[in-house]
C-alpha cells in the first residue's frame, strides 16, 4: 500500500477502492470454495453481501471518481 502511495499519489482513493475490491471478491470466493455442501442461506447470504456491496459503489460514486483540490 505505501508503494501505491509513492506511485500514485493524485489517485491513491482509486488504488484503495481497487484493492478493497479486490479483498472482497477474494473473501466471497474463499467463501464458496470452503463450503463443502452448499446451503440457500450460506448461498443467499453470500449474494446478498455481494449486492449490497455493489449498491454501495452506485450510491456512493460522487466519493470515488472526485480529483481532489490541492490548492492550499
Amino acid at each position: 500500500m505505501y508503494g501505491a502511495f509513492l506511485l500514485f499519489p493524485e489517485d491513491f482513493m482509486n488504488v484503495v477502492s481497487i484493492s478493497f475490491t479486490a479483498l472482497i471478491c477474494t473473501e466471497f470466493f474463499m467463501v464458496i470454495i470452503i463450503i463443502h455442501t452448499p446451503h440457500v442461506v450460506i448461498v443467499g447470504a453470500t449474494l446478498l453481501s455481494a449486492l449490497a456491496y455493489m449498491s454501495t459503489l452506485l450510491f456512493f460514486n460522487a466519493f470515488f471518481g472526485k480529483k481532489r483540490n490541492r490548492n492550499f
